[in-house]
């Protein structure tokens, strides 16, 4: 079933015009990904929806995601500047808030 909707979104993506990528399109694709346990396709894929176009949740969505990998791998560093950087950024949205309770919990006191 995963692999079929990976086909589909690659999909609408060869359909969509150079430069006019979509975040929710690659939110769905990076879902499908981890549900795929394909991480370092995830990661590399979040990395270049930074540069996309889209509303600040979504934006907001895939730098968290990105936090959240770097989590994983206990690398705190890393999952700092992500979630850092959502906060900065999208302070006011789901993730944003989120991200700046993940700070609060890496950073000793």
């Amino acid at each position: 079933m995963l692999i079929v909707n990976i086909q589909k979104l690659n999909s609408i993506d060869a359909s969509a015009p150079q430069g006019n990528e979509d975040s929710q399109v690659g939110l769905m694709r990076a879902i499908c990904l981890i549900r795929l346990r394909r991480f370092d396709d995830v990661r590399t894929h979040l990395e270049a929806m930074s540069d996309w176009p889209g509303q600040d949740e979504e934006i907001a969505s895939s730098e968290f995601l990105i936090g959240w990998f770097y989590l994983q791998e206990q690398n705190h560093e890393g999952a700092s500047a992500s979630f850092t950087k959502v906060v900065d950024q999208y302070p006011n949205t789901p993730s944003g808030k989120k991200a700046k309770q993940l700070i609060e919990r890496l950073v000793p006191r």
